[in-house]
């Protein structure tokens, strides 16, 4: 069972990106499976954080570019793009632990709590903001 389950209420109105999040819900839900064997595989958790740390920045390149294109007001843009970068420090920082030997289910136990907080926030805080850009032009 998934750590989080996918819900239309969680659609931000852009097929490409509502794929997105699901993905990263998939990652979250391995880096749960993993955790949840006790004590985490160190080499599929290095695996996990590398599919992690590409597809995050993947991911708000293409979401920022959508915004951009949509003429997503600037000053919501630019705050978004630190919120993205914060996310993406965090990872980095919670890599630099693994490698630096930090007992792994603690901190995959951390891990998961900060990013299945942080992504269902932002989604439905942030991203939610942008939904509007999204379905307008749709209906245009």
């Amino acid at each position: 069972m998934p750590l989080i389950v996918w819900d239309h209420s969680y659609s931000v109105g852009s097929p490409q990106l509502d794929a997105d999040h699901q993905r990263f819900l998939d990652i979250l839900g391995r880096v749960y499976d993993l955790w949840r064997q006790g004590q985490p595989d160190t080499v599929a958790l290095n695996a996990l954080f590398d599919e992690l740390q590409s597809f995050t920045d993947e991911h708000f390149t293409r979401e920022e570019a959508a915004l951009a294109a949509r003429e997503y007001p600037v000053d919501l843009l630019l705050a978004h793009h630190e919120m993205h970068h914060e996310l993406k420090r965090h990872v980095v920082e919670f890599r630099a632990r693994h490698l630096s030997g930090q007992a792994p289910d603690r901190l995959t136990d951390e891990m998961i709590r900060f990013l299945k907080h942080w992504l269902l926030d932002h989604i439905m805080n942030e991203d939610m903001k942008y939904r509007p850009f999204f379905t307008q032009q749709r209906h245009a």
